[in-house]
Formats: structure tokens, sequence, C-alpha cells
């Protein structure tokens, strides 16, 4: 992640888990909320929506990572189709 230190307490993804789990405890409890996630926050908003389902409204998801989110994507590129001189010269006309 990035260069900032961290406490002790965070050592893994599963800490910061658990620090974003309280955080959620402390600023919201138990009222049902939207969830946003972009990079590795999608990837610790998939798990805070396994933990708390009924407490997610909607999850949106912006460029997440992770094992579920590249395996099944579809990373094939299109045929690439010229367009053909003859068209283009046609519409002019």
């Amino acid at each position: 992640m990035g260069a900032s230190p961290a406490p002790a307490s965070i050592a893994s993804s599963d800490d910061v888990l658990a620090a974003l789990l309280d955080f959620v405890d402390d600023e919201i409890g138990a009222e049902p909320f939207p969830l946003v996630g972009e990079s590795y926050g999608g990837y610790l908003a998939r798990a805070v929506i396994r933990d708390r389902p009924d407490q997610v409204l909607g999850l949106a998801l912006i460029c997440p990572i992770g094992k579920a989110a590249v395996e099944d994507a579809d990373r094939r590129l299109p045929s690439h189709m010229p367009r053909s001189s003859s068209r283009s010269s046609s519409k002019r006309s």
C-alpha cells in the first residue's frame, strides 16, 4: 500500500477490514448505509457486504481489485474493424 506508517495493530488486509468495521460501528452503528469502494476500497467493500449483507443498502465498485474481479472479467479487446474508404467517400457525395 502507501508509504504512510501503519499502527502496529494493522499488519494485514484482515486488520484493515477489522478497523473499517470498527469505524462503521462507531460512526454509523446498526443503521443501513450505501457503500462505494474504489480500487483497494472495492476489495474491502466486498468484504464489508459479505460480513454485513443486511446493513449495506447498495454497493458501487469503481475499478475494484481482487481475485473475483479479475477471474471472471472478459479481458479480450474487440476486433479492429477499419473503415473502408469507399464507405467514407460515399457519405461525402
